[in-house]
C-alpha cells in the first residue's frame, strides 16, 4: 500500500480563500446584521431619547443606505438650518472594514489582524452610537465629534493600519534576506 503524500499549500493561497470566504460572510451575515443594528438597536435607542433638543429632530431611514438613521431637523427650522443640522448615523463594519480586512487576510493569512480590525470597528461603532445619541438629545458638538470619529478615526485606522502592517512585513522580509545573504558570504 502506498503512503499518501501530503500536498503542501502556500499560506497566501489559503489567505485568498479565507478573504473570499470573509467577503461572502459579509454579504450574507454581516450586512443583514448591520441592517438589524440600525432597525432594532440604534433607531429604538434614538427614539427613546425625549429631551427638548431631541424634539427638534425627526428620525428617518433611507432604504438605499444599509441600516442608516438620519436625524433631520423638523420643518419649523429654515431650509439652511435643516441642511446644516442633518446628521447621519451608520452601523459599523461597512466597506471601510471589509476591503481592508480582505487585504489583511490575503497578506497575513496566519495572523488574526482582520479580527482586530473588526473589533476596532465594533468598539468605535458602539462609542460613536452613544456620542450620536448625546448629540441628538443634549449637545450639538457631539454630532461633530461623531462625524470626526466615523470619518477620520475609522478611515485612518482602516486604511493606514493595513498599509503599515504590510510595509512592516516587507521590511522584515528584506532584513531576513539581508541576514541570510550576509551569513552566506562569511
Amino acid at each position: 500500500m502506498r503512503a499518501r503524500r501530503a500536498v503542501k499549500r502556500h499560506p497566501r493561497v489559503w489567505g485568498i480563500v479565507f478573504a473570499v470566504a470573509l467577503g461572502a460572510a459579509y454579504l450574507f451575515v454581516l450586512r443583514p446584521a448591520r441592517v438589524a443594528a440600525g432597525d432594532h438597536v440604534a433607531l429604538p435607542l434614538f427614539r427613546s431619547i425625549h429631551t427638548e433638543r431631541s424634539a427638534q429632530y425627526d428620525l428617518a431611514q433611507n432604504p438605499l443606505v444599509v441600516g442608516a438613521v438620519y436625524a433631520v431637523p423638523r420643518a419649523e427650522m429654515s431650509e439652511q438650518e435643516r441642511a446644516a443640522g442633518t446628521a447621519l448615523w451608520s452601523p459599523p463594519a461597512g466597506a471601510l472594514f471589509i476591503l481592508p480586512a480582505m487585504f489583511l487576510i490575503a497578506a497575513f493569512p496566519d495572523k488574526p489582524y482582520w479580527f482586530y480590525l473588526f473589533a476596532y470597528h465594533v468598539g468605535v461603532g458602539a462609542v460613536a452610537t452613544l456620542v450620536f445619541a448625546v448629540g441628538l438629545g443634549w449637545a450639538e458638538p457631539a454630532f461633530a465629534l461623531y462625524t470626526f470619529s466615523r470619518t477620520y478615526m475609522t478611515e485612518a485606522v482602516s486604511l493606514a493600519v493595513p498599509l503599515l502592517l504590510w510595509l512592516a512585513g516587507r521590511a522584515r522580509d528584506q532584513d531576513a534576506v539581508s541576514d541570510s545573504a550576509s551569513a552566506g558570504s562569511t
